[in-house]
């Protein structure tokens, strides 16, 4: 499973019954020949999964961008943003965009424990363990965040 949390088990949109691939394409395509193409926001997400899945991080945030323009009040959105950001060994430019996302919605567990491992990265300790307590207040039993405070 994907960091951004989509599976596409079978790669076909539900809506369209196209396969992600072709969706792909078609937003490329758009993209070469500057297109106003409209994508929806469940389509962009789809895109930006798909390449942050296939390791075209830079790709993967571009389409991030673009949905943040639509959602621009998402904590979704900026959680993604953070991942690939912090992927790219952007860790300030991730930690911005863990904390607005918190600033959308401060019970965001996944944001909070993010914003702890990029912390870490940091070298911001006491930081990233505020991060983790809160993180474990909304949600005691998360895997990863037990893995990362011990």
């Amino acid at each position: 499973m994907s960091m951004f949390d989509f599976e596409f088990e079978d790669h076909e949109d539900p809506i369209e019954g196209l396969r992600l691939g072709d969706v792909v394409d078609s937003y490329e395509r758009a993209r070469r020949e500057g297109s106003e193409e409209y994508f929806d926001s469940e389509t962009l997400e789809d895109i930006a999964t798909f390449y942050f899945e296939n390791e075209r991080f830079e790709d993967a945030l571009e389409v991030i961008d673009r949905l943040g323009e639509v959602q621009p009040f998402s904590s979704d959105v900026w959680l993604k943003r953070g991942v690939i950001l912090n992927t790219l060994d952007y860790h300030e430019q991730a930690v911005e965009a863990y904390q607005k996302a918190l600033s959308f919605n401060p019970m965001d567990s996944e944001a909070n424990l993010n914003l702890g491992i990029t912390l870490d990265h940091l070298d911001e300790p006491e930081q990233a363990l505020e991060a983790y307590e809160k993180a474990g207040q909304i949600d005691p039993l998360n895997d990863e965040l037990l893995f990362q405070t011990g």
